[in-house]
């Protein structure tokens, strides 16, 4: 009984270490992000740090390029970044930031 209790405990935290990859936010890092096999979720795992240290809501289109540096797709109203894989199957991500007078006025994480 001892031994299953173990394993069931054991195997819960290398599946529980497995999901959890947030890493810090790095500007320079998200900038010149290149997926490769390495990195391809390189900015998916810095989303929540950076959701978390920077209020990118009200924040101008100059401050949103100087931090992550120009969109891989945009419009007049939106900003989008590709996140890369979402390490969950082949799901990949995108931040999205809807612009309203040339400030974001809200964001969004694409997963799919």
């Amino acid at each position: 009984m001892k031994k299953e209790v173990c394993y069931i405990i054991l195997i819960f935290l290398f599946v529980s270490s497995c999901s959890s990859s947030d890493i810090e936010f790095e500007s320079e890092k998200w900038k010149n992000w290149v997926e490769t096999e390495t990195t391809a979720s390189l900015r998916w795992d810095m989303r929540n740090d950076l959701l978390r240290k920077h209020e990118l809501v009200g924040m101008s289109i100059i401050e949103i390029v100087d931090l992550l540096g120009e969109p891989e797709n945009s419009s007049k109203n939106e900003f989008r970044y590709y996140l890369g894989m979402a390490r969950s199957g082949i799901d990949t991500g995108s931040l999205i930031l809807t612009i309203e007078s040339g400030v974001v006025i809200k964001h969004a994480i694409w997963h799919g």
